[in-house]
């Protein structure tokens, strides 16, 4: 790891958030099987509920889990491979650009912007933007009689 403030290091947990990450896609695929076999909505109404519920729940947490977790493995890497000055300022990058920057910037080679890979990234992160700054939605005023 780098030295960072004053010889202390950073550390962000990557696995970590990784390993909370796949658990609750696992939840998630669960849950999915599980839907799968009810036949309708109105078959177990309440069972039908509380699992596309879960995977719901399941569902947000991979997406801004997988989004934490891709940050704190670049915000490591540049810890570890640039200097303090240059990694206080590519901290405060937006996760795409940080992904562009900091392997140029240790390798000398750039992420391909145009790869299916780069094309995720940027499709996670507007999906965690969605869900963690959320629009207010318009309800419909009228009431039908």
């Amino acid at each position: 790891m780098g030295n960072i403030n004053n010889n202390k290091t950073k550390f962000y947990n990557s696995t970590h958030y990784a390993s909370i990450c796949k658990d609750n896609y696992a939840e998630f695929n669960n849950c999915l099987d599980e839907l799968s076999k009810i036949e309708s909505r109105t078959e177990n109404p309440q069972k039908w509920l509380d699992l596309h519920l879960k995977q719901q729940k399941c569902g947000t947490t991979v997406i801004v889990f997988a989004a934490i977790c891709l940050e704190a493995f670049i915000n490591d890497y540049a810890s570890m491979n640039l200097s303090k000055s240059l990694f206080e300022k590519i901290e405060r990058l937006e996760l795409r650009n940080k992904w562009v920057i900091v392997p140029k910037l240790v390798t000398g080679k750039e992420f391909d912007t145009g790869s299916k890979a780069f094309q995720l990234l940027e499709q996670l992160t507007r999906s965690r933007n969605k869900l963690v700054h959320p629009k207010p939605k318009l309800a419909s005023s009228s009431i039908s009689s």
